[in-house]
Order: C-alpha cells, then sequence, then structure tokens
C-alpha cells in the first residue's frame, strides 16, 4: 500500500495575528500619609498632607514614556477653590513595577485639607491635554479614597507672664 504525503505549508498569512498589548497606566491605590499615621492617628485639617499614588504600566511600554497626573479634592461634595492640584514631582517614567520605597517610585501630591468628615480624594492619571500619552483604556485612570475626616487640632496658646516673688520686686534685671 502507497501512502502519498504531501508537504504542510502554512502561510504567514493563515497563522494567528500575535497582537502586541498597548500600554495601560492603572493607578494601584491613593495614599493620604500626615506625618506619621498609624492607622488610629486623626487627619488634621489645615496642615500638609501627602498623596502618594503607585502607578503601573501594564503591557508595552513605549521607549522614554512619562507621565503625570492631577489631584482634586471634594469635601461634602464640592470640589475644594484651589483644586485640581499638580503633581509635586511629575512627569515620571513609565514602570511595570511601581516602589514605594523610593520618593520617585510614586506620584506625589501635597495640598492643605479642609476641616470637614466628608473629604474624598480623587487621582487622575494621564489626563486629556498635551502631554497624555496613548493608552489602551482611559477608563481605569481615576481612583479615589474617601471619605475621610479632617479634624481640627488648633495650636494651643500658652499665655506666659513673669511674676517676681520678691518683696518689693527687686531691682534690674527683674527675674521671674
Amino acid at each position: 500500500m502507497h501512502r502519498l504525503t504531501f508537504p504542510i505549508v502554512i502561510l504567514g498569512a493563515f497563522a494567528p495575528p500575535v497582537l502586541a498589548q498597548g500600554l495601560d497606566l492603572t493607578p494601584l491605590s491613593v495614599l493620604p500619609n500626615q506625618a506619621v499615621q498609624d492607622g488610629t492617628s486623626p487627619f488634621i485639617a489645615g496642615r500638609s498632607i501627602c498623596v502618594r499614588v503607585p502607578v503601573a504600566g501594564l503591557g508595552t511600554i513605549p521607549p522614554g514614556a512619562v507621565y503625570d497626573g492631577v489631584l482634586r479634592v471634594y469635601a461634602g461634595g464640592v470640589e475644594l477653590p484651589e483644586s485640581p492640584f499638580y503633581s509635586a514631582n511629575g512627569p515620571l517614567p513609565v514602570t511595570a513595577d511601581p516602589s514605594l520605597t523610593t520618593i520617585d517610585g510614586t506620584l506625589n501630591f501635597a495640598f492643605l485639607p479642609p476641616q470637614s468628615n466628608n473629604v474624598v480624594i480623587e487621582v487622575e492619571i494621564n489626563p486629556s491635554g498635551p502631554t497624555q500619552i496613548a493608552e489602551t483604556d482611559y477608563t481605569n485612570n481615576v481612583l479615589s479614597v474617601g471619605p475621610l475626616e479632617f479634624v481640627c487640632k488648633a495650636v494651643p496658646q500658652c499665655t506666659f507672664v513673669p511674676i517676681d516673688y520678691r518683696p518689693g520686686g527687686g531691682g534690674p534685671p527683674n527675674p521671674p
């Protein structure tokens, strides 16, 4: 019995296409911090607060790609007049694995929070405008945290009046 064998040739036009996955920037978290936060420390109104945002670049990262972002702050559902706030260290190069151990491993913001028990912090990565870079998905570029409470901790004022207990008050100098 004779078998006829034919060589199998796969032409490139019939092979399944291999598509490169485009860039997608994704904010991983919004980390507000004021001095040392141990989980029970309250946030203080009117005192500077730093917000760190680690951003991962998923897919194919174009060489030299940099991104930036803006931060919006809402108190009671109303955006603060000073908002939006621009990053303190952007634009940053896109990385697949952002690092919390370095200052430029995250996009950083700073602002003075208002006194309120209903503050929402919203970050938008790669906002529209002349510096926006091409992405496959812009819908996951906004992330928020809150509502947060910022309490009033007024600076105590100490009044000091020197008193000289010596009879007749003594002479100069007049120590207390």
